[in-house]
């Protein structure tokens, strides 16, 4: 299995049952070995008090690729 592909099934894997980061509207926009550059719009139910992105949203798609990288 060349590293490509490698880092597509474990994507694909992880994505399959992650509905929580489906449901967040987020996108795997690319996939290679050591890499992972994902997507998420943010909505106004993301926003806090000061009417930006709330850090808990901002984080997740960073927890989510660091977990997904083969």
């Amino acid at each position: 299995m060349t590293p490509q592909l490698r880092a597509e099934k474990s994507a694909a894997a992880m994505w399959s049952t992650d509905t929580a980061s489906q449901a967040l509207g987020m996108r795997i926009d690319h996939i290679a070995p050591g890499t992972a550059d994902l997507s998420m719009v943010v909505t106004a139910a993301m926003l806090n008090g000061h009417g930006i992105a709330h850090g808990g949203y901002i984080f997740t798609p960073v927890s989510y690729t660091h977990l997904t990288l083969p």
